[in-house]
């Protein structure tokens, strides 16, 4: 709900790599729809993916990303509309902008692997939105996580291209971290989420993983505590 890991949609991008290690890539997408950029849901309603994309709005998205030995670094942004040319909200280009800031490392060293993310979100016009939309838009978000993993395959088979990781991630998400005057905070949108489990890789590009989820909030109500399985490729 925070930053949506399925969010995609039609663009242009280009890419360069100006100096050793550095990576950029910058372009112009459709935006996202305010009339779905809720309390609760974030930004997830808001994406439209493409398929039946309203481009009223568009949106500039640009990342930096900084390989160094063990470590790579990535600094990631979003800003666009979200009016989709309603004129209650307003027929910019920028109208109900929303801002996305993240930040986020990967370090990987003798089968240690650590990763985390943090970002913020700001909606300067949710204010405007929850009055036509009334969806209890936060007018900040805030998010991050720490995951760490470690690769234990080597230990017991030193020769094996498989790997065997248990891992660990600890993550925090408040869509209602800060609120405009017309919307009341809720504290179920302050969520914190423990997840541990065990990734099989039995080649670099599949994986299979099973995972416990302990999901609770700071109004303390609805905890979900889950057991998932799951499989994935990358080509």
């Amino acid at each position: 709900s925070f930053i949506p890991t399925t969010w995609h949609d039609l663009g242009i991008i280009a890419y360069g790599n100006p100096l050793e290690g550095l990576h950029l890539k910058g372009g112009i997408m459709a935006g996202l729809l305010g009339a779905n950029i809720g309390g609760a849901s974030g930004l997830r309603s808001g994406r439209q993916k493409g398929g039946k994309s309203n481009a009223e709005n568009l949106s500039l998205v640009a990342r930096a990303e900084y390989t160094m030995p063990y470590v790579k670094l990535g600094l990631s942004s979003w800003i666009g509309g979200t009016s989709g040319g309603d004129t209650a909200v307003g027929d910019g280009n920028f109208d109900a902008s929303v801002l996305v800031v993240a930040g986020d490392v990967r370090a990987e060293y003798q089968g240690l692997f650590v990763r985390a993310e943090a970002g913020v979100i700001e909606l300067a016009d949710a204010q405007k939105l929850q009055t036509v939309y009334k969806k209890n838009p936060g007018e900040r978000m805030l998010g991050g996580y720490i995951e760490v993993a470690y690769d234990v395959l080597p230990l017991l088979l030193p020769e094996t291209e498989q790997a065997l990781l248990p891992f660990v991630r600890f993550e925090k998400i408040d869509t209602h971290a800060e609120v405009p005057a017309n919307v009341a905070a809720n504290e179920a949108n302050a969520q914190t989420q423990i997840v541990a489990g065990l990734t099989w890789k039995p080649h670099s590009q599949v994986s299979f993983k099973a995972d416990y989820s302990w999901q609770r909030n700071q109004a303390d109500i609805n905890g979900v505590d889950l057991v998932k399985f799951g499989v994935g490729c990358s080509f």
